[in-house]
């Protein structure tokens, strides 16, 4: 126990990194919470810490301008490292035992309206190849629900034109579920099919899937993400995920 607490920290953040498998980011973040507590304490040994000195660092944090999420997140990382000297009997008692998190208030989330998306979805012609494909995209986030990643895992043999429908295989909670289309979402995607998909088909052989990347190969998940914050960004001035696309279905039925 006569160990310097920097030691202490950096054997914590070791077995951090080894036992629990911590992505390098998660570690560096909890190494400068650690070491601006230490500081906080006046670099006294972090082995004789109070309750009362990790409440008044997480109170200072907070006057400082720092959310309640981040000085939750501070509080979690003096959490682990107290737990770590617990178990590994340096410690008799946790000085975090008792103390509550502040509390982590979000905040509101801006939603898009059906008259931004009819904007935003406006804005995207209906000759180039990637307006087609995005056009559709976004109908199809706004028209039926769809998640990002069935939008671009869904293949073009599950979709039902005349039953007006797309099954969508192994969806959230491993379920499969038939999703209903609308007339517009169909001719949206119908035109993408016609003038659009093939022009993006280059060097990638066809993987038979209905969104495709720009050179016809896969789509990644954030490539379609940027898709919807980009286009958001440029017509309204700020970025709307899809996911908020997909809300905007939720409020509009």
């Amino acid at each position: 126990t006569n160990c310097p607490s920097h030691d202490w920290i950096a054997e914590f953040l070791e077995s951090y990194r080894i036992e629990r498998r911590a992505p390098p980011n998660t570690v560096d973040s909890y190494r400068t919470d650690l070491e601006q507590f230490h500081k906080h304490i006046g670099g006294r040994s972090l082995l004789a810490v109070r309750s009362r000195e990790v409440a008044a660092f997480i109170s200072s944090r907070l006057n400082s301008g720092i959310s309640p999420i981040s000085a939750r997140r501070q509080l979690c990382a003096i959490r682990s490292f107290y737990g770590f000297l617990l178990s590994e009997n340096v410690l008799k008692s946790d000085p975090t035992r008792f103390l509550r998190g502040p509390r982590a208030h979000r905040p509101l989330v801006r939603q898009i309206t059906t008259e931004e998306i009819e904007k935003v979805i406006g804005s995207l012609g209906t000759d180039a190849p990637l307006q087609l494909r995005d056009r559709a995209m976004l109908l199809a986030a706004y028209g039926s629900n769809f998640r990002v990643s069935e939008l671009i895992q869904m293949p073009i043999s599950r979709l039902n034109f005349e039953q007006m429908s797309a099954f969508v295989k192994l969806g959230k909670n491993l379920r499969d579920r038939i999703v209903p289309l609308n007339p517009r979402e169909i001719d949206a995607i119908q035109l993408y099919l016609e003038k659009g998909r093939p022009k993006l088909l280059a060097a990638h052989p066809d993987s038979g899937l209905l969104f495709i990347g720009e050179r016809g190969e896969r789509m990644t998940r954030q490539r379609a993400w940027q898709i919807f914050t980009e286009h958001s960004k440029r017509v309204l001035g700020r970025a709307v995920s899809p996911h908020k696309f997909r809300h905007a279905f939720v409020t509009d039925t």
